[in-house]
């Protein structure tokens, strides 16, 4: 009968893990499942919208965000670090101030808004 015994220091240096194809693979299929189930999301936001041309406008820009998600999950999937210094501010045609908003608007849109904080 086989007995166990602790693993000398010798045997623990040698024994030096490496990232192997399992642990890449699990990290593209978490990427896959990710990427899937926003598609699924987004896919049943826009089947709520039943005017043709506000549809037609929210597919377009859904399309351009879930291609940005894939570009994030592709980025956090390779573990590389964002260069902080090539994120630029937005231009000042690009910020709305508060003041200018109207004051007439459907509320009901709030109902799917999404808001981003960023630490800093």
């Amino acid at each position: 009968m086989a007995t166990l015994s602790a693993p000398t220091s010798s045997a623990l240096k040698s024994s030096h893990r490496t990232r192997g194809h399992s642990a890449m693979d699990f990290k593209s299929a978490t990427t896959g499942v990710a990427a899937k189930s926003m598609k699924n999301e987004l896919n049943k936001m826009a089947s709520d919208i039943k005017d043709p041309a506000n549809k037609r406008i929210f597919d377009a820009q859904m399309s351009s965000f879930f291609n940005l998600f894939n570009r994030y999950l592709a980025e956090r999937a390779k573990a590389e670090k964002l260069d902080w210094d090539s994120v630029k501010s937005p231009t000042e045609e690009m910020v709305v101030p508060y003041a200018s908003l109207k004051d007439d608007i459907d509320v009901s849109i709030l109902n799917k808004i999404a808001v981003l904080k960023l630490n800093g």
